[in-house]
């Protein structure tokens, strides 16, 4: 399929940009919403990439990204990114971050269905690719979900939101309860990796609030 074979190429090839930039011990440059919500030098350079490379290769399709927000008009493509999901593990030297490249189509009721989903830790140089109709795979080899069954037999994970600051559910709550249910909960840092763990069954079980593409 060359939609997924290009959000392969596309997010390896982001994923070598944050990967410099690691090396080279980039820092925060900004901050967005809060104090807590960072950008750094990788988020802008790898989106610019991935921006460029959409724009190239379908100059016809439309882009939602993290930092620069919508691009192009409605057609029946729509990209989604995320340059570098877990930008302030990043920031922080703890290597658990990814890159997320997603192409949805608009369907005959005009609403948009995802068709491939990439996620790619760069640290780990591993590949998840999920195509619609055609299953999940993990660096080509087909992954599936835990078949455990019971919260007290399941490993959790979560995570918090960037205004959890201002809010009053803010998780902290059901944070414990399901610490206490589990055989422990997981904050790791990278929603983008919680979900890839999850459909290939490293976690059991995921979930968090105010995540949106």
């Amino acid at each position: 399929m060359e939609l997924a074979q290009a959000a392969v190429e596309i997010a390896r090839g982001a994923g070598g940009i944050v990967m410099r930039h690691y090396r080279e011990r980039a820092g925060v440059v900004a901050r967005k919403s809060s104090v807590i919500d960072l950008v750094t030098a990788a988020d802008r350079e790898s989106e610019a990439h991935v921006l460029a490379e959409i724009a190239r290769r379908f100059p016809d399709h439309v882009v939602w990204a993290e930092e620069s927000g919508k691009r192009g008009h409605d057609g029946p493509f729509r990209w989604v990114i995320d340059p570098l999901d877990g930008t302030s593990n990043f920031a922080h030297r703890l290597p658990h971050f990814c890159v997320l490249v997603a192409v949805q189509e608009r369907d005959a009721r005009g609403d948009f269905k995802t068709v491939v989903g990439v996620t790619l830790d760069p640290v780990r140089d591993e590949l998840f690719l999920a195509v619609r109709g055609k299953g999940a795979t993990l660096n080509g080899e087909p992954i599936a979900v835990s078949k455990v069954g019971r919260l007290i037999d399941a490993v959790a994970t979560t995570g918090f939101a960037y205004d959890r600051l201002f809010r009053d559910d803010n998780n902290h709550a059901e944070f414990c309860r399901m610490n206490l249910l589990t055989q422990g909960c997981r904050r790791m840092g990278a929603a983008g990796l919680d979900f890839a763990y999850t459909a290939c069954g490293r976690v059991d079980v995921f979930w968090e609030y105010g995540l949106s593409p």
